[in-house]
């Protein structure tokens, strides 16, 4: 195998040397991102995840909701066998419960978790899925130990994280000592993790693996030209330009 391009690090505990920028996969299935982006044609896509692994990426980041992203890392064979890293997720069982049942997680719905990770194997041609992250939990069911132990017990996982927007959310995963890798927004305009999360995760040997880095195209000069359509765009454009100024960034 040839010298790695980008250089490599260890996540965490998990004993996963990979490369320090990863492939987020959203955009191949979803309108993802600022603006009217939509997505490229399924070999465009193709052509994408090639172009990346042939310049170092080893770590592709996806999810069965992300359209057919999982079905085009699959296609590509980018896997364990050939040094790469695949992390899928399974969704949330349930956003809300009530006052008197907070997780609200009857049988059914770990049976729908646990049958999108066997599909999601079969999509990605992984027999056992390196990672799974349980995609946007709310505290109390990241504090619920059930589902991630089910992932590994029966071999759909040999890892098990979690992705979440939340600082508390973030916190509450590391200190219960149930995941192996975090995942969280983090970049220029949004630094909420760096103070505490990213010492309790290191000190934890959790890995960490951040998302938005970019902020969906806003911290590039692309972003200077999105059309915004609500208050919100207008905020984080006008944000934006400052850092590019603080920073000397032409647009």
């Amino acid at each position: 195998m040839s010298e790695p391009k980008l250089p490599q690090a260890t996540l965490g505990k998990t004993g996963i040397i990979t490369s320090i920028l990863g492939f987020g996969t959203a955009g191949l299935g979803l309108d993802y991102g600022l603006g009217d982006d939509s997505p490229p044609s399924y070999r465009d896509g193709l052509s994408l995840l090639f172009t990346a692994w042939r310049e170092g990426v080893r770590f592709f980041d996806t999810a069965p909701t992300y359209g057919p992203a999982e079905a085009m890392l699959g296609k590509c064979r980018l896997g364990l066998s050939d040094g790469g890293t695949l992390a899928t997720k399974v969704s949330p069982l349930m956003r809300i419960g009530t006052p008197d049942s907070p997780l609200a997680c009857p049988g059914s719905l770990f049976e729908t978790a646990i049958l999108s990770a066997r599909i999601s194997q079969l999509n990605l041609g992984q027999p056992v899925l390196p990672l799974v992250q349980i995609h946007s939990p709310v505290v109390e069911q990241i504090q619920d130990d059930r589902l991630a132990r089910i992932l590994k017990r029966d071999g759909l996982a040999r890892r098990v994280g979690v992705s979440v927007y939340d600082f508390w959310e973030a916190l509450t995963a590391i200190q219960t000592g149930l995941y192996d890798t975090i995942q969280v927004p983090f970049n220029l305009l949004d630094q909420r993790m760096a103070k505490e999360v990213f010492p309790a995760a290191q000190a934890a040997g959790v890995g960490i693996i951040l998302r938005s880095a970019l902020l969906k195209g806003a911290l590039t000069g692309r972003g200077m030209t999105i059309n915004p359509k609500w208050d919100k765009q207008i905020e984080l454009i006008h944000a934006c330009q400052r850092a590019r100024d603080l920073l000397g960034e032409g647009s």
